[in-house]
């Protein structure tokens, strides 16, 4: 692995460790019932636009390479089961009915991470290496991670089985990092670590990429800032 390589992977890691000890996701644990439930069902909104978010990088992208994986991506979330319904049917498995479900609206805070998604895959300069970071970081390593920290809680809470939630399960295995940056790998962020590898050339590349993945992790991290109750910040 060259040393822009390392770098960007010892900076993933570190990012991935912020999200892992961010508070609200450490304390799942502690919160409500009714608490989790909102967390959960405001999260539902990011997830409803996960491929409109791939789109527009797919139709953006300059490298076929790029624009190849993520088309095999969004095709995976529909291929045996739609995973938008999934995560239904996994919420009405901790006991919300359909209607609450559905009838949640988005809170302002989180139309503004909507907004940030949607604008790290804005076209700008170096846009290959912007949005494949884009999409390898913020829709899928963080996302991830999220996944498995939600899946331990509701399976802890509710005594629910992996296949009682397949959503979460799914989404927790194949969504996270599994191997060191630019190695080969199955899972959904590995494979654009490949095309990444690619794109970063320079020490000016591996400047770029840190700020990409820098803006990816806030967006994500900081869409659990709205859960925060008085005094907790």
């Amino acid at each position: 692995m060259s040393d822009y390589l390392i770098e960007l992977d010892s900076f993933e890691e570190k990012i991935i460790s912020q999200l892992q000890q961010h508070p609200i996701l450490r304390s799942l644990n502690t919160f409500s019932n009714p608490k989790l439930e909102d967390i959960l069902l405001q999260k539902r909104w990011i997830s409803l636009h996960f491929t409109p978010f791939y789109d527009i990088a797919i139709c953006t992208f300059k490298s076929e390479e790029a624009r190849t994986i993520a088309k095999e991506i969004v095709r995976e979330e529909y291929l045996d089961s739609n995973h938008r319904e999934d995560l239904v049917n996994d919420l009405i498995r901790c006991g919300l009915s359909r209607e609450r479900i559905v009838s949640a609206k988005p809170s302002s805070e989180t139309k503004k991470t909507v907004a940030n998604l949607y604008q790290l895959v804005g076209w700008n300069n170096h846009y290959d290496l912007r949005a494949a970071l884009a999409l390898r970081i913020a829709g899928e390593v963080l996302p991830g991670e999220e996944n498995k920290v939600i899946l331990d809680e509701l399976q802890r809470r509710y005594q629910l089985t992996t296949d009682q939630l397949p959503h979460y399960a799914l989404h927790a295995a194949h969504d996270r990092k599994k191997v060191p940056f630019g190695i080969e790998s199955s899972s959904h962020a590995d494979r654009f670590g490949t095309v990444i590898t690619h794109l970063v050339d320079s020490a000016e590349k591996v400047e770029l990429a840190k700020t990409i993945m820098g803006a990816a992790y806030h967006v994500r991290a900081d869409f659990y800032d709205q859960f925060h109750t008085e005094g907790e910040k």
